[in-house]
This record gives structure tokens, C-alpha cells and sequence, in this order.
């Protein structure tokens, strides 16, 4: 009897779950500078393609630097976008910017951001200061971007 109670313990516990076929996919462009044309902001890496698209008149990108706790927030929908591609091949910048786009690669996947928010946060490069007047110029500006709460639509259903 202690055998059969075993093998019938040892069988619920052999197909007591399953975790169902749950994936989590990631876009990671951490290694990788962003580049512009016109509207459109991206970034590429290899056969992905990951671009934001702010009109000017959002004015998102002002050369102001925002305070630390209080970024620039930019809702998306309507013209403000936020697409992902992945190609079947090495994309480069003719595939985002240039229209008519290349024939190759083509894209095989797309996931086009349908909500979420943008947050810029705008910081000040000065020169180092002036021997004689201690004065500093303002060489550049770096613009920080994360994004909130972002929720993809792809081809197999909803990513947040």
C-alpha cells in the first residue's frame, strides 16, 4: 500500500504543473548611441531597430536643463511614436531614414507602442572654466529618455 500511495505522490508531483508557454521578451539597446534624422530618434543594433518619432513642436528637446525630479513628459499616441523592428538582416540608418526605404532587409517583426509615456530629462556639458575668468561655456546637451509604463502591440498579443 505504501508503494502505490508513493508512486501516486510521486506522479502529482510529476505533472502537478505547468507554467503554461509564458515568454518574457526584452529589447535591450543599453550598448548602443542614439542617433537622429529630422523627427525620428533610434538607435540599431544588428537586425533591430528600436525609433522614436517626436514632432518639433512638442518641444521635447529644448536646449533648457530640466530640473533633476521634474522631466520632460511626453505622452505617447497621436504623432508621438515609439516603434520596434527586428529585420532579417543588418538594418542601417537608409532603412529609417530615406523614403522610398531600401528593399532590403525587410522587416519581419514590428511592435508599435500604443501607450505609455516619454520622460526627458535634458542636462547641461560646460567646458572646464577659463584660467583667468573662471567662465565656462556650455559645450552640450545630453537628453536622458526612459520610458513609463510602455505597452507594445505585437504581432502574438500585448507587451508591457
Amino acid at each position: 500500500m505504501k508503494r502505490i500511495l508513493g508512486l501516486l505522490v510521486l506522479m502529482l508531483f510529476l505533472n502537478g504543473c505547468d507554467d503554461g508557454d509564458l515568454t518574457i521578451e526584452t529589447i535591450n539597446f543599453d550598448d548602443v548611441q542614439a542617433a537622429s534624422c529630422g523627427d525620428i530618434i533610434y538607435k540599431l543594433n544588428g537586425n533591430e531597430a528600436l525609433y522614436i518619432k517626436i514632432p518639433e513642436s512638442a518641444n521635447a528637446f529644448s536646449n533648457n536643463v530640466t530640473p533633476t525630479d521634474a522631466p520632460t513628459t511626453i505622452a505617447i499616441g497621436g504623432e508621438v511614436s515609439v516603434t520596434y523592428r527586428a529585420y532579417n538582416g543588418t538594418v542601417t540608418v537608409a532603412n529609417l531614414c530615406n523614403t522610398p526605404a531600401p528593399i532590403s532587409p525587410v522587416a519581419t517583426e514590428e511592435w508599435v507602442a500604443s501607450a505609455g509615456t516619454i520622460e526627458i530629462a535634458t542636462i547641461a556639458v560646460y567646458s572646464t572654466p577659463d584660467e583667468i575668468t573662471g567662465a565656462t561655456k556650455i559645450l552640450k546637451y545630453i537628453h536622458n529618455i526612459i520610458f513609463k509604463n510602455i505597452v507594445f502591440n505585437k504581432p502574438s498579443g500585448v507587451q508591457v
